[in-house]
This record gives C-alpha cells, sequence and structure tokens, in this order.
C-alpha cells in the first residue's frame, strides 16, 4: 500500500489503529508516527488550531479485526463528534463525568464528557450540540455517548459519575412513573452497559462544573451558528 500523509490521515478517519495501519502497509509503527508527526508540522505552519487535536492510540488487538464498513465508519464519526481526546490506553479503568441540559438561553440542548485516567489525570472531553431534548432526555443521551466512549477506547473499567438523582433511579429501576420519551434511551443504556465493568455514581453539580460547562458550551456555540 502506497503510504502518504492523505492515506494515513484517512486510515484514522476510519478509526484503524497506528499499528493496523502499519499492518497494513507493510511497515513499521514508526514510519506512521513519523507521518502524522510531519502532518501535524504542516498543520502547525498553515493550520494552528487543528495542529492541536489528539488522537487515540491503540494497542495491537490479539482478534482478526473485522473489515470496517461505511456503517462502522459513521458509527466512530457519531462516537467522536465534539470530541477531543488525548492518547489513552487501551483495556485500562477510566473514570467518566458526564451530563446533559436543555439551555433554555438559547432554546439549544448539549452534552458534556470530561474522561481520566487511573492516575485522575485528565485524558479527553467532549462537547455536542444535540438538538433540542428535555433535560432528563439529555442527560440519558450523555450517559449513552460516554458508555460508548468507554466501548470505543476498551476501557477494562468504567465509572460514570452522573449528577441526576432522577435519571439514576430509572437507570436501577427504582422510579415507578412512566415517560414514554425516555424509554429507548433506558434500552440503549442497558444494552450498552451489558458486557462492561460500569459502576455508576451519583455526584453533586458542582462536582460535575467541567461537564456541565461543556455542555453548555455546545448549546451556545450551536446558537452562535444559527444551527
Amino acid at each position: 500500500m502506497l503510504l502518504n500523509i492523505d492515506r494515513v490521515l484517512q486510515l484514522l478517519a476510519e478509526g484503524k489503529s497506528i499499528e493496523k495501519i502499519a499492518e497494513m502497509s507493510s511497515c513499521e509503527t514508526v514510519d506512521v508516527v513519523k507521518i502524522i508527526n510531519d502532518a501535524r508540522e504542516l498543520l502547525l505552519k498553515y493550520e494552528k488550531p487543528l495542529a492541536k487535536k489528539k488522537l487515540i492510540i491503540k494497542k495491537k488487538s490479539t482478534e482478526p479485526e473485522a473489515p470496517t464498513t461505511v456503517k462502522e465508519v459513521n458509527s466512530i464519526r457519531e462516537i467522536l463528534q465534539g470530541a477531543d481526546l488525548s492518547v489513552i490506553p487501551v483495556k485500562s479503568p477510566i473514570t467518566i463525568y458526564a451530563t446533559g441540559l436543555f439551555n433554555e438561553k438559547t432554546n439549544r440542548s448539549g452534552i458534556g464528557i470530561v474522561l481520566f485516567d487511573k492516575e485522575n489525570r485528565q485524558v479527553g472531553k467532549l462537547s455536542d450540540y444535540i438538538g433540542k431534548k428535555s433535560d432528563l432526555v439529555c442527560e440519558a443521551m450523555a450517559v449513552i455517548r460516554a458508555i460508548r466512549l468507554a466501548k470505543h477506547i476498551e476501557a477494562s473499567d468504567v465509572r460514570l459519575r452522573i449528577s441526576s438523582e432522577i435519571l439514576m433511579r430509572y437507570i436501577e429501576g427504582k422510579s415507578r412513573d412512566r415517560l414514554p420519551e425516555l424509554g429507548k434511551y433506558l434500552e440503549q443504556i442497558k444494552e450498552l452497559s451489558e458486557k462492561l465493568n460500569l459502576k455508576f455514581e451519583v455526584i453533586t453539580k458542582a462536582q460535575n462544573d467541567k461537564a456541565i460547562f461543556l455542555a453548555q458550551k455546545a448549546t451556545e456555540k450551536a446558537f452562535k451558528h444559527g444551527r
């Protein structure tokens, strides 16, 4: 395979790991990393904001990798929409703070997510506009995206912290109230949580301030651009 900057960036956008790209190209991982660094230097020279974007580097899997389909590529793009992630090692514990909110001022909804590694270092964040949803649905959508992110980086253990006691009661099946609009999201949370070492924790809004800020930022950005 011809290995150049355009091709490497395309494969990364498709969700291929550096190890996989090296394998496909019959070269060493250091060669792929060098091309990525060359791309960064060009971006620093001409597009400095873009050069700050970071990558997830995954270790080579011991199992055969399934062919990447258009559906899978779109799914990865959907998961990473609005995300800024550092180098996150796979198969390791992660703590995620997540929230969603409806901003009455902008009449828009957003989600905010912050990720920390096992050393309590921030390794990623996400701020994304999700249209116009109720507060509870926003919270549920934030949880869904957080779990999908955790699965994408193959986290071994996930501690998911949210500041909605109401949603937590629904997730645990302790609420008797029926909200049709929330049903499909609860089913998604249940399905995504299967075979995942996931622990929920309810925290205060003050403890979840970073995620709240990112959710608000998403709504304000959408409002500014007329979305």
